[in-house]
């Protein structure tokens, strides 16, 4: 998998959660130390008409930029057809 493709598929779920209350960003960051490199995914809910400090991120795993190999967390993956809140797209 590639960091662009995993990226675009964040942008499918950000849009399947899209409603009228929240925003959703997906962020990407990269991150390189002892020899690793990384690039760590999640999507950031946050309110919509600014009324409320709402922020709440969710982790998708992360990408190792050597292999190419995507490790999902236990509860954020971009194989699966889920929503940010959870409900199947």
């Amino acid at each position: 998998m590639l960091k662009e493709e995993a990226i675009k598929r964040l942008e499918v779920i950000a849009n399947a959660s899209d409603n009228a209350v929240y925003d959703y960003t997906v962020k990407a960051n990269d991150w390189e130390k002892y020899g690793k490199s990384r690039t760590y995914f999640s999507i950031v809910e946050t309110r919509k008409d600014g009324a409320s400090k709402h922020y709440s991120e969710k982790k998708y795993g992360f990408l190792d930029n050597i292999t190419g190999e995507y490790k999902p967390e236990k509860y954020g993956d971009i194989t699966k057809d889920y929503t940010f809140g959870g409900m199947n797209f």
